[in-house]
């Protein structure tokens, strides 16, 4: 040992310029150390070169590194008498043991290092994709009937949001959805016809608009559900022709049957009984034929 302050020295007995700026950043005990090139790290021990140490734990021997011994402040080596797998094994037989207080202490930690989390697993996803896909797959076949309740509550509360991405979804893969849609109907004839009864029930407005698009049979031209509806609203949901409140259908004002495109400008509300009375006249025929129709109702 030299004194302290002394310094490491060659074995030419010059002091070693290398060593001594290594043992410079150690502590007292390092720099008393002869030869030694690495400092404590800021342990306060004197680390020996070469030493072992036995984890008191497993009684395997380890370089007595913080490689293989987690820092300890209040070891007087400044290293935990256990070695890091048996901390790990530990650890792990915990987290089984104690599954409630681990959620919580992952919560706890996650929610202060929001940033630093997503950015893990971002960087994670992106270095190992097959790995990611195949725990999606798997969670999603652990959790399948967890998954369907919480997409069906999202749905309920996001509704605009849902039409929107159904909608993208459907153009970005019409050909997709519409053979799937086909093979399910193909397996389940019964559900099929039950929620096509439903649908039809839950939007009768869409199925007039779509029944006279039908009946048109003109490329290019259609009147769509929402349309309608707002042409129902001009009329204050009255019948355009006698304008009394009733279950109104789409009535064109030049016939389909006459040349009458299928078109907004061409449609208006009429009960069906106003409906069924014009069948296939123009309205100047109509008004001609029934001089009073608009004034006396239906008596005329």
């Amino acid at each position: 040992m030299f004194p302290l302050g002394g310094g490491a020295r060659s074995p030419e007995g010059e002091p070693d310029g290398g060593n001594l700026a290594a043992t410079a950043r150690g502590c007292q005990g390092c720099r008393d150390t002869v030869g030694m090139v690495s400092s404590c790290g800021g342990l306060g021990v004197a680390p020996t070169l070469g030493a072992m140490k036995r984890c008191s734990k497993c009684g395997r021997e380890y370089p007595s590194t913080v490689e293989h011994f987690p820092p300890r402040k209040s070891a007087t080596s400044g290293l935990s008498s256990w070695c890091r797998p048996c901390h790990r094994a530990a650890s792990t037989q915990w987290a089984a043991t104690h599954p409630e207080q681990r959620r919580g202490s992952t919560r706890r930690w996650r929610l202060a290092h929001l940033e630093r989390k997503r950015a893990a697993v971002q960087q994670w996803d992106r270095s190992h994709p097959e790995r990611r896909r195949e725990i999606g797959r798997r969670w999603e076949l652990e959790h399948r009937e967890g998954r369907r309740v919480a997409t069906r509550r999202w749905k309920a509360a996001h509704p605009e949001q849902n039409r929107g991405a159904s909608r993208r979804y459907y153009e970005a893969h019409r050909e997709q959805v519409q053979a799937s849609s086909r093979r399910w109907r193909a397996a389940h004839p019964g559900r099929a016809q039950t929620s096509h009864r439903h649908w039809r029930a839950d939007h009768p407005e869409t199925v007039r608009a779509q029944r006279a698009q039908r009946r048109a049979g003109i490329a290019g031209s259609r009147v769509s559900a929402q349309e309608w509806t707002d042409r129902i609203g001009e009329f204050q949901g009255l019948c355009a022709y006698c304008a009394r409140p009733a279950k109104m259908s789409m009535e064109h004002i030049t016939p389909l049957s006459r040349g009458g495109p299928h078109t907004i400008d061409n449609v208006v509300p009429a009960c069906q009984r106003c409906n069924c009375s014009k069948n296939g006249r123009t309205l100047l025929e109509w008004l001609i034929a029934r001089p009073l129709n608009l004034h006396r109702g239906h008596r005329g």
